[in-house]
């Protein structure tokens, strides 16, 4: 599900209570939603560049990271630090709105980080970013976290996107990271989307 915003939207800072319910919909059916061009690309632009020049420093320290320590992927986030941090990125208010209907009063963002595959690194590890709280359950709980994703710089399949895969998060009995025969199983039923943008 994918969302383009209106121009009162826009010029309102808000998704309309139809849109709204389309992304919580998307949500709870699919695990995640796509609300398009929603962060400023000249805070991009400089989140990229500063980001380019931390990576090189791990890349060069050969410090990997994020993919359970897989040569070529970094952990490596935007620097929580001014002039690098933008409400548009932070405290989007398209997000903060999504997220406030999904979680409810008192929600907070607990991790400020993201994984970067380098040039010839190959693919993550298939994972979850969030796993179930009681993965014993046979049914999923409701929503109790939330998994925002923003790309510094353009992405698509032959670059990395981020790979989504459709309705996983209401089966509890895949662990954090589904074992080969899982992925295959999974992939048979409903294959993964790419999740690019530009």
């Amino acid at each position: 599900m994918s969302i383009t915003l209106s121009k009162k939207e826009r010029a309102d800072s808000t998704l309309s209570t139809a849109n709204l319910e389309r992304a919580v919909t998307a949500i709870r059916e699919d695990g995640f939603v796509l609300i398009e061009d929603i962060v400023a690309h000249d805070h991009l632009d400089q989140l990229h560049e500063r980001m380019d020049e931390d990576a090189q420093k791990l890349i060069a320290a050969e410090r990997w990271g994020g993919a359970g320590g897989v040569t070529g992927h970094l952990q490596l986030g935007a620097p929580p630090l001014a002039p690098f941090v933008f409400r548009d990125i932070v405290a989007n208010p398209f997000v903060v709105q999504v997220s406030h209907a999904m979680l409810g009063d008192g929600f907070f963002n607990a991790f400020y980080s993201g994984n970067t595959n380098c040039p010839g690194s190959g693919t993550q590890p298939l994972h979850r970013d969030v796993g179930h709280l009681w993965p014993e359950l046979t049914v999923a709980h409701p929503v109790a976290s939330l998994v925002v994703n923003i790309s510094p710089h353009d992405v698509s399949d032959e670059n990395g996107g981020v790979e989504l895969w459709p309705g996983t998060h209401l089966d509890p009995s895949e662990g954090s990271v589904p074992d080969a025969e899982e992925e295959a199983a999974r992939r048979a039923i409903v294959p993964p989307t790419q999740a690019n943008a530009h």
